[in-house]
């Protein structure tokens, strides 16, 4: 297309222009440009123009410009499009930018900027793994906020067994707290300071 080419491969001490060479090939011994006298016709070179962004080549087909497949992308700056960096994939195909590269489905991305799933405490929210927090738990995608009475424990809501001699508070979250003095309770998982009796030789005075 007479258009200057952008190639510029030049063997060693090349171009020298000796006698007047003002057209140029590319010797096969290297592969390499050499400046050639116009006088001689010899083939002729093609320049493939680089690929759109959003395209590329392939191996199986180093010529032609094809949309580049999910998972993979290219700006416009490589001749074959490019893979996302492993545990990340694009949304649909060509893409444009590294940027493109995102955690997909239920997988979010972690601390360590891979992608996988969450931990039983966690939701994704906007494709990042977020800590759902103090006495929350997960229930179908959403941070939940355990009932009064109940801690989190594994990820899952449970009531608060405090030990003996003591009875939960019934608060979000829960504290265990102590009998009264000279007070005991029968059983674990007191649920409240009713459940205080007092120890043998005491009773209890109104106040």
């Amino acid at each position: 297309d007479l258009d200057p080419s952008t190639l510029r491969d030049w063997l060693t001490g090349q171009p020298n222009n000796a006698g007047h060479q003002d057209c140029g090939c590319i010797e096969r011994a290297e592969w390499k440009m050499n400046d050639y006298g116009c006088e001689y016709w010899d083939e002729f070179i093609c320049e493939i123009q680089g690929c759109d962004a959003g395209h590329g080549t392939t191996d199986a087909d180093p010529v032609a410009c094809r949309p580049c497949g999910r998972g993979f992308y290219n700006d416009g700056s490589n001749e074959k499009c490019v893979e996302c960096p492993a545990t990340l994939s694009t949304t649909g195909k060509k893409s444009t930018a590294i940027a493109d590269c995102i955690c997909t489905g239920d997988l979010g991305e972690k601390e360590d900027g891979t992608c996988g799933t969450c931990e039983v405490d966690q939701i994704v929210v906007d494709r990042v793994c977020v800590t759902c927090g103090a006495n929350k738990q997960v229930v179908d995608g959403a941070c939940v906020t355990c009932d009064a009475g109940q801690v989190v424990e594994g990820g899952v809501c449970v009531t608060l067994s405090c030990g003996f001699g003591h009875y939960s508070d019934q608060g979000s979250p829960p504290t265990c707290l102590q009998c009264p003095a000279d007070a005991n309770t029968t059983s674990e998982g007191a649920a409240n300071v009713t459940a205080c009796v007092c120890n043998g030789g005491f009773e209890a005075s109104s106040a």
